[in-house]
């Protein structure tokens, strides 16, 4: 409570006025008008300490106009002044001239550690001294001599006691210590001023560096002051020129005004309980810039040159509130005011503010001063006499040509000459602009009457929470303000206390690195506040920090878009555990990112702030169901938290982690599956060490936010079988990186994960491949599969497959996974592919060059699908992604997910996630707009719940292995043959007969359901001369139809052949509810030539598909290692490299190849195996070259076919090897090395010559056959009842037409159709057919590679003839 004092009179008022004298310049060295020229190096070229003083003349003598000009040049000398003397020193009349010099004069290279064996090293030491005396002395003599008053500077000093980075040339300091000496010598002599900058730096180095010998007032480099030491040089210039101490002050007592010093009160009021007056002052407070504000703790500055001081004696005990014009100043005692205050420390005051905008424009004018000092360091240090006075293109050549000539001159300088030819064209607009600015700051600082308000009881301060402010009232320099730091933002600049950002990048920011004069305390700075006016469409923003961790942390957060009002934003910082330690640098990203709709658009921010407010507990995020988890979500990779070299690199500038925006975009378009790609590096950073807590924490946040949003996350490390250690990459199961390891941080992280309820899985490893010999990749699943199940019995653990997890490849590269054994039976198999040429993912090439087709994604996920279904597994495609550039894309991306979606695997896309920006396989948005493959992925949401696992295709076999008895065996009856016996599992008979068969009597324990049992296949040897059989079958009891397909076979076999009949097309098969009956009749017809000849059958069997024949194919994706690339040794070629998927071999001797073991568990099978190929582009000029192979073990007999080879190659060829008639590749069981001589031999001519290898194929199929078409059975032929037969045979298309043969028994109408896997047809013709065969034509539109269907329509017969064939490239 507020007592009333017996020395006021209540409720009394005293009215006073009273006027004190001005402080004027007349007490002072620079007066009124003055010109003063700071002639010096590049510690005056910098120009901060004299624009320091600047500052202080224009608040403190507000009518006094002193004008400052700089004369300093980088590198100068005493000797360099005289050279310049007339032309950039004299040139600018001054009244007083200010010298500095000594820092380049004692040349500092002297003092090198190098030189110090140097005999004759001190004499130069003192001859550099003589010369700077002489020097000096000249100097003094010009500028008296041109009628101006001289001040001597003693140097700063050299930082020779400092543990800095710079090299210590010791003893530059003391050389400095005597250059001082000599100016108080020369200063005695002269009658000259001096002021001693070396004494005092000296001094108050040595000072800090006592606790701490890293600090410095210099710089790192030893030479140049920092801004406190620039602030300590012009407080000393400042002491030694004999400035006033006060501002303004006033004293009251007794509620009476007893004296104003340099001010004038009007209106003065006083009771008990409140003090009124009008304040005039003569001066502004000196406003201290932040980043010198260290400089306050060394040198008492605030006391002897900057106190506005009030003092009130004899108040009432208690606190009390000061404003002034209505603005909250400050809460006192009645103690405090009786001591007096200095307001001048109050940075929140108006009079303090109005100084604020004084400063901005000092900052201003010094800025614009280096402009003009960098064109005169460039034309005096730099340009050759000749040109000085040339024109400006003279000057631009003469730059462009020491640019072009890589000149050090230009290189060690290359801003400053690039700037020069900026502002060179725009020096005399500089030199206005420098005037107006000076006349901005004489207009500006002129003090303005203030209302002061005293009054009892203390006051809320409105920020009395806040711990830092930037209001952003200074200029825009360099790009940087008030300490902030402006990162690709275009046209930054501020007006009336507004930051004018324009964004013209996806990521901008503004970064203040916290300097230790401004500090900010965690413990107290609890919440960040921006107030901005956001004018782009984007809607998020990030705050980041770097604290105690190596890494930055980061919130993001909301802003509204489109504003027209200015909004604040408060970012919560009390309870994230990452806001610790000592906060280096604080970040706004606004917004983040930037989408390139809002390029081009602005973003004003009016303050930032720290605060010590702790905001409330937001409210929890509502939690979602969860997606059904059957039947298997799609989904897509949100990558980002992978990207970057670095590891583990900086969070936010390497790599990021998606956003709750792309889950809710993502969750929108009901993809409810997130991969979630990370590095195994940044998660453990040291090998079976803890989890790194920040990463952790990072992966935690986004399955939290993916939970509240009922979606599944997929961990996937995304580490291919490696990880770095150091700089360092190993592949598991090196003894640096052993199994253990990669089981380790798999059992912690299960440990972490296993209670949250989205884990759809444990990705366990991305893409693994190449894996040591000794360490298989399903030993190194296995052990991380047992570890996991130590910790965590339930989630799902996605297993990869080896070689890049192709699934085209899976079956030779990934087989023995399915020996893998799991506890809980929960595994999932994850399968990748692309459809590019190399399957890579890179989409180099146009689609037609990429050789892709509408069903290239069937074909290459067409093997890892069977696999699965045959093995009874899980499948799931982790990544498979298609460029925006081309429609035809799509069609391939939505045929390959409806094939997935009908066999039960679901996937999830490559890619999305923050940072993709225009990559062509990305989804995410961009500028708002969707990405075209979002239309297709969109229909996919859950692959089918129920399939069929397809276990062994082959449904029935009959091997022959019994015995002949009664013309019977193993259920099979033998009619018409002679001489039936069986031998080895071959069943021997002899053509006795035009008619003869083998027929099988379907039991009811040997079923045959025709909807299952899709082929037959039949392998034999015909001894006779006939080329045709048949296949016939009968339907259930009741159907006496007889239903056949002939079908072709060779004659006069020497080796047994297999013959396969595609039933699975034909109605009167697959329309049968069972089959009672099955007959093979080899041959169909026997003639006489063939009787007495025997046919020998080895095998019949049914299958419900035919087994999938893999091509073996090598790209050479992959990098050479020690000579080896993809299982192939490089032999005697040199220069070996693989580049862009080619692989180049530089020719160096006689005999070169590269040669391929085959791994024992996955052998070249010769029978299936029968053409190699190889692309290449032939540099050399010879033409021969050479396939070899080697059988089993023990044959040692180099085999080999040598073909023709085109010389100087400037295109890529293709060469086919056909080993279908080499008996010594068809006759061996397995091969066991490969290799191709290319050329073979190579002639010295070729020597150095370049061979380079596209890719290598082993296939089944000739490829070069049927370049447009081919077809799986080329004769296809129903028959409907004893008299009556339709056929139809595809044989190939011309470009868009389709030619087959149509037989028919009488003249009919007649349809054909073509359509694709799919149903979408691509023709559909009808005609009129006349009796027998014709060929008919088909218009089509379009026949690229892939699967289709063609039928015909018997209308007079009510017949039809159905047939899948395939079209594929050669």
């Amino acid at each position: 409570m507020f007592r009333k004092s017996a020395l006021l009179i209540s409720l009394a008022l005293l009215t006073v006025f009273y006027v004190c004298r001005a402080q004027s310049t007349s007490d002072v060295v620079l007066k009124d008008g003055d010109k003063v020229n700071f002639i010096g190096n590049s510690i005056t070229h910098a120009g901060e300490f004299h624009n320091f003083i600047l500052l202080y003349y224009a608040t403190r003598f507000p009518e006094a106009n002193v004008t400052f000009y700089n004369s300093g040049i980088w590198g100068d000398n005493a000797n360099s002044f005289l050279r310049r003397m007339d032309e950039d020193i004299l040139n600018k009349p001054a009244h007083y001239s200010v010298v500095m010099a000594g820092m380049n004069d004692v040349n500092r290279a002297l003092y090198a550690a190098a030189n110090q064996g140097d005999p004759e090293i001190e004499a130069k030491k003192q001859r550099a001294l003589s010369d700077y005396r002489g020097y000096m002395e000249l100097v003094i003599q010009r500028l008296q001599e041109a009628k101006t008053e001289v001040i001597l500077q003693k140097p700063s000093i050299y930082d020779q006691t400092g543990d800095l980075p710079a090299e210590n040339m010791y003893g530059v300091n003391d050389a400095l210590q005597q250059c001082a000496v000599i100016v108080d010598e020369l200063a005695a002599e002269y009658n000259l001023m001096v002021v001693d900058y070396w004494t005092i730096l000296n001094t108050l180095n040595q000072q800090v560096q006592a606790s701490d010998p890293k600090a410095t007032l210099i710089s790192n480099d030893r030479i140049h002051p920092d801004t406190p030491g620039n602030f300590i040089m012009a407080y000393q210039f400042l002491k030694d020129t004999g400035v006033p101490r006060t501002v303004a002050g006033i004293n009251i007592s007794d509620g009476k005004l007893k004296q104003s010093k340099n001010c004038k009160i009007d209106d003065f009021q006083a009771s008990d309980s409140l003090i009124t007056f009008s304040y005039l002052a003569n001066s502004l407070p000196f406003p201290v810039a932040p980043e010198a504000e260290p400089a306050l703790e060394l040198v008492p500055f605030m006391q002897e040159l900057n106190a506005e001081t009030l003092r009130v004696k004899k108040l009432p005990i208690g606190d009390y509130a000061l404003t002034i014009d209505d603005v909250f100043v400050a809460n006192y005692s009645s103690e405090e005011l009786a001591a007096g205050v200095n307001l001048a420390l109050e940075k929140n005051m108006p009079q303090y503010k109005q100084a604020e905008q004084v400063r901005v424009q000092t900052v201003l004018y010094r800025s614009l001063q280096r402009k003009l000092r960098d064109i005169k360091r460039v034309e005096i240090n730099y340009l050759p006499d000749s040109i000085k006075n040339g024109t400006f293109e003279d000057i631009k050549n003469y730059i462009e040509t020491l640019k072009n000539a890589n000149d050090p001159k230009y290189t060690h300088n290359k801003n400053l000459f690039d700037n020069y030819l900026i502002n060179k064209p725009e020096e005399n607009d500089i030199e206005q602009q420098l005037l107006a600015v000076n006349n901005q700051i004489y207009s500006i600082n002129k003090p303005v009457t203030r209302k002061f308000r005293l009054s009892a009881g203390a006051m809320t301060d409105p920020d009395a929470d806040i711990t830092h402010v930037w209001e952003f009232e200074e200029p825009v320099v360099s790009n940087k303000v008030e300490g902030w730091t402006i990162v690709n933002y275009g046209s930054p600049g501020t007006s009336n206390g507004i930051l004018n950002l324009t964004g013209i990048q996806t990521y901008n920011h503004i970064r203040y690195d916290v300097p230790a004069g401004n500090a900010i305390d965690p413990t107290q700075s609890k919440t960040a506040i921006i107030r901005l006016k956001n004018g782009t469409e984007d809607t998020k923003a990030r705050f980041y920090w770097w604290g105690s961790q190596a890494t930055a942390a980061f919130i993001e957060f909301d802003i509204s878009a489109n504003d027209t009002e200015f909004k604040e934003y408060k970012i919560d910082l009390s309870r994230d555990s990452r806001w610790d330690g000592t906060i280096s640098i604080i970040r706004f990203d606004v917004p983040s990112p930037l989408r390139s709709s809002s390029f081009s658009k602005t973003i004003d921010i009016d303050y930032v702030k720290m605060s010590e407010e702790v905001l409330a507990e937001p409210e929890p995020e509502p939690v979602q169901p969860m997606a059904p988890l059957i039947p298997s979500p799609f989904g897509v990779n949100l990558a980002g938290a992978e990207f970057g070299k670095n590891m583990p690199g900086v969070y936010g500038s390497d790599y990021t982690y998606p956003t709750s925006e792309e889950l809710d975009y993502f969750k929108s378009k009901g993809l409810n599956l997130i991969r979630l790609p990370f590095k195994w590096e940044r998660i453990q950073h040291q090998l079976n060490g803890t989890l790194n807590v920040e990463e952790l924490n990072r992966i935690k946040t986004f399955v939290t936010a993916a939970r509240a949003r009922g979606m599944w996350v997929l961990l996937d490390m995304h580490n291919y079988g490696r990880r770095k250690i150091d700089t360092t990459e190993y592949i598991i199961g090196d003894p640096i990186l052993p199994v253990s390891a990669a089981a380790d941080v798999w059992r912690k992280l299960a440990d972490e994960f296993k209670t949250s309820e989205n884990i759809w899985g444990y990705g366990i490893m991305n893409e693994p491949h190449d894996m040591l010999p000794s360490t298989p990749w399903t030993e190194i699943a296995q052990a991380i599969i047992t570890e996991i199940r130590s910790v965590d019995s339930t989630t799902t653990i996605v297993v990869a497959g080896d070689s890049w997890s192709s699934a085209e490849r899976w079956p030779s590269a990934s087989d023995n996974l399915k020996n893998l054994e799991d506890p809980s039976d929960n595994l999932i198999f994850e399968g990748h592919v692309y459809f590019d040429d190399d399957a890579s993912g890179k989409y180099d090439q146009s689609y037609d060059d990429e050789g892709a087709d509408p069903n290239i994604g069937i074909t290459r996920t067409a093997p890892f699908v069977n696999w699965v279904k045959q093995n009874g597994f899980r499948g799931f495609i982790g990544e498979y992604g298609v460029p925006d550039d081309d429609p035809r894309w799509l069609v391939t991306l939505d045929n390959m997910l409806a094939y997935l979606k009908e066999n039960c695997v679901n996937g999830t896309y490559w890619a999305a996630g923050p940072w993709w920006g225009s990559y062509r396989l990305a989804v995410e948005p961009i500028g708002g707009s969707e990405r075209p493959q979002m239309a297709v992925l969109e229909q996919y949401k859950t692959a089918n719940s129920e399939c069929v696992a397809e276990t062994d295709p082959q449904t029935h076999i009959w091997e022959f292995n019994g015995t002949v008895e009664n013309n019977r065996i193993d259920g099979w009856t033998i009619v018409n043959y002679t001489n039936a016996n069986s031998a080895d599992g071959i069943l021997n008979l002899t053509v006795s007969q035009t008619y003869q068969h083998i027929k099988y009597d379907v039991p009811a324990s040997n079923a045959i359901d025709p909807t299952h049992s899709r082929y037959a296949v039949i392998r034999l040897k015909n001894e006779t001369p006939e080329t045709k059989a048949r296949f016939y079958w009968w339907g259930p009891v009741g159907d006496n139809v007889a239903n056949f397909i002939e079908f072709d076979i060779s004659a006069n076999d020497a080796d047994y052949k297999e013959y396969v009949v595609d039933l699975s097309q034909n109605t009167a098969w697959t329309g049968k509810s069972n089959i009672r009956i099955i007959r093979f009749d080899v041959p169909a017809l026997a003639g006489a030539a063939s009787l007495g000849e025997n046919v020998r059958i080895d095998q019949v069997k049914l299958l419900s598909s035919l087994p999938q024949i893999q091509t073996y194919t090598w790209h050479f994706d992959e990098p050479v290692v020690n000579n080896k690339v993809e299982g192939w040794n490089i032999v005697n070629y040199t220069n070996a490299s693989t580049s862009n998927s080619v692989l180049s071999l530089t020719t160096a001797q006689t005999y070169n190849n590269i040669r391929f073991d085959v791994p024992v568990a996955e052998p070249i099978d010769p029978s299936v195996y029968k053409y190699a190929t190889i692309k290449m582009k032939n540099g050399t000029g010879d033409s021969k070259a050479r396939f070899y192979w080697w059988g089993p073990v023990g044959d040692n007999v180099a085999h080999f076919v040598e073909f023709d080879i085109l010389a100087n190659d400037t295109d890529y060829k293709e060469y086919t090897v056909d080993l279908s008639q080499e008996a010594s590749w068809t006759g061996n069981s397995h091969i066991r090395i490969i290799r191709f001589d290319v050329p073979s031999p190579v002639s010295q001519a070729s020597f150095g010559n370049v061979v380079e290898i596209d890719c290598i194929t082993l296939s089944p199929d000739n490829p070069k056959i049927a370049q447009d078409s081919v077809l799986l059975n080329p004769v296809i032929t129903a028959m409907f009842d004893d008299s009556t037969e339709s056929k139809l045979t595809v044989y190939k298309n011309e470009g868009r037409n389709m030619s087959m043969a149509v037989e028919v028994p009488e003249d009919t109408q007649g349809r054909i159709t073509v359509t694709d896997m799919f149903g979408k047809k691509l023709a559909d013709e009808s005609r009129s057919f006349t009796k027998g065969q014709q060929a008919v034509e088909i218009g089509i539109e379009g026949s690229l590679p892939g699967f289709y269907i063609v039928t015909f329509y018997n209308n007079k017969r009510k017949e039809k003839v159905s047939k899948k064939f395939m079209i594929r490239l050669q």
